[in-house]
């Protein structure tokens, strides 16, 4: 029993990395006060009740769920997904804003600099 527990206690303090742009933890949970079990998640030093989201000063947008746990994906790796454009490319700008610039001319935008709420 006590291998099982170690086990169990060492893969929950994992996080789960799918690929680059995403990532995710299992469902924490704590006993309150009088032993009922509490479940949350936690990303970085931020705690987050299940049904909660947040943005990580990294770009994350991660959100909290009884059946997922954490699952965090980057602005980037979202539109990757869905906002791909003939002959341009995703570019990456600070405080997690994004263009699409031309391939052949990086200096020609297919979208101009847009920053997520």
């Amino acid at each position: 029993m006590f291998d099982l527990t170690c086990l169990v206690l060492i893969l929950g303090s994992l996080a789960v990395v799918a690929d680059a742009g995403t990532w995710g933890a299992p469902l924490r949970m704590s006993l309150d006060a009088n032993g009922v079990p509490e479940y949350y998640c936690k990303a970085g030093d931020n705690y987050l009740n299940i049904g909660e989201s947040l943005r990580t000063t990294d770009c994350f947008d991660c959100n909290c769920s009884f059946r997922y746990g954490l699952n965090c994906v980057s602005i980037g790796s979202a539109l990757h997904k869905t906002g791909r454009m003939q002959g341009c490319r995703f570019v990456e700008l600070p405080n997690c804003c994004y263009k699409f610039a031309s391939i052949t001319n990086p200096n020609e935008d297919c979208i101009p600099e847009t920053c997520p709420n």
